[in-house]
C-alpha cells in the first residue's frame, strides 16, 4: 500500500481524493454483497430498498470511485479534475434532494451526513489547486 500511496503527487488533496475512492471501493463492495448498506441510508423507506437498487448504487459507487482514484493521480489534468468534481456535486445533490425533497433518507444519520462532510471538505481542499490551474 505504501508503494501506492508513494506515486500521488506530493499534496493533501491527491491523498484525501485516493482515501475517498478506497472509501467508495469498499461500500461498491459491500452495495453487491447486501442491501443493508443501502437500506442504513434510505432508512425512511427501506420498503424501496431492492437487491437491484443495491447493486445499480455500487455501480455508480464503483464508477465515482474510479473516477476519483485516476484524478487522484492526475490531479493537474484540468479536465479530470474538473469532473471529478462534478461527481462530488452529483453525490452531494443526489443525498440532499433524497433527504429533502423525497423523503428518503434520515438528513442527520451517519450514512448521509459522512457524504455531506466529505463533499464539503473537498471544496475547501480544492481552492489552493484551483488557483493553480488557472495560472
Amino acid at each position: 500500500m505504501d508503494t501506492l500511496i508513494s506515486y500521488l503527487p506530493d499534496d493533501n488533496l491527491p491523498r484525501f481524493i485516493a482515501l475517498v475512492s478506497a472509501i467508495a471501493f469498499g461500500n461498491c463492495v459491500q452495495c453487491f454483497l447486501t442491501k443493508d448498506v443501502v437500506a442504513r441510508i434510505y432508512s425512511k423507506q427501506k420498503g424501496q430498498v431492492s437487491p437491484l437498487m443495491a447493486r445499480m448504487m455500487g455501480t455508480w459507487t464503483l464508477t465515482s470511485s474510479v473516477i476519483r482514484l485516476y484524478c487522484a493521480y492526475n490531479i493537474r489534468e484540468p479536465a479530470l479534475y474538473k469532473v471529478t468534481m462534478i461527481s462530488y456535486v452529483i453525490a452531494l445533490f443526489s443525498f440532499l434532494s433524497e433527504s429533502t425533497v423525497f423523503n428518503t433518507a434520515e438528513v442527520f444519520s451517519a450514512p448521509v451526513i459522512l457524504p455531506f462532510l466529505f463533499s464539503s471538505m473537498y471544496k475547501l481542499s480544492v481552492s489552493k489547486l484551483r488557483i493553480e490551474l488557472l495560472n
